[in-house]
């Protein structure tokens, strides 16, 4: 039997099904997940981290975990710079992504343990897809990383009103046969987590091509209120 503790939030993708998993699960949004759960912590063979938060609460919450626990941690590091995280949490033994939706039958892995790979099988068995092993995580991951630049450059026509919402998808799916446009991958995501991979691409770099469109900014200051 698995014998894994999951902390996960609501919105994430497959919440139902890791919820219902048999698992230790907390939701962060509902459970107290630390105070008086040291047993759980102790008997754990690993801690999965599902947690999207802001990167500089995400850190604090990892060391926390790496501190008080002293158990292997496998994040989902999705919408952060994931070799900075690994050098800096002793116990991060494994990274994936699995926040963006859309991978078809597989996602991104990092493994440095046995330990994380059973955990990763693991999380591909609920979630019906296959860990695919990378050799680093860099900032975002493959996938995430391409797919926001493009759902930005996307609203930066907009701004310039190149086209509608609804002709860039019919071109991006018809003449480059993408799954998905830009825009219905951005109404499966939402525009918050597309925003902040960008910005933490554009804060880590420097590099102006990160720079989110003003109006996927004000979008995801919409969506937020």
């Amino acid at each position: 039997m698995n014998n894994y503790v999951v902390l996960m939030t609501s919105d994430f993708p497959y919440y139902e099904k890791f919820r219902d998993s048999g698992v230790t699960f907390f939701d962060l949004e509902m459970d107290e997940p630390f105070e008086g759960k040291k047993s759980e912590y102790a008997n754990c063979d690993a801690i999965l981290d599902f947690a999207n938060i802001d990167p500089e609460r995400k850190m604090s919450y990892l060391k926390y975990l790496d501190f008080e626990f002293q158990k292997p941690i496998i994040s989902d590091l999705s919408l952060y710079w994931g070799d900075f995280y690994i050098e800096q949490i002793a116990n991060l033994e494994g990274s994936f992504s699995l926040l963006f939706q859309g991978q078809g039958d597989s996602f991104e892995a990092y493994i440095e343990s046995e330990t994380a790979k059973k955990a990763l099988d693991w999380i591909g068995s609920i979630t019906g897809k296959k860990p695919i092993q990378v050799s680093s995580p860099g900032i975002g991951f493959t996938f995430p990383r391409t797919l926001v630049m493009i759902i930005n450059e996307a609203f930066y026509s907009l701004e310039d009103n190149m086209s509608s919402p609804e002709d860039m998808d019919t071109a991006m799916k018809f003449g480059v046969n993408y799954p998905l446009g830009p825009f219905e991958w951005l109404s499966m995501i939402g525009p918050k987590p597309v925003l902040q991979l960008l910005d933490e691409l554009y804060n880590v770099t420097g590099e102006a091509r990160y720079r989110a469109s003003k109006l996927l900014r004000l979008e995801a200051n919409q969506y937020e209120g």
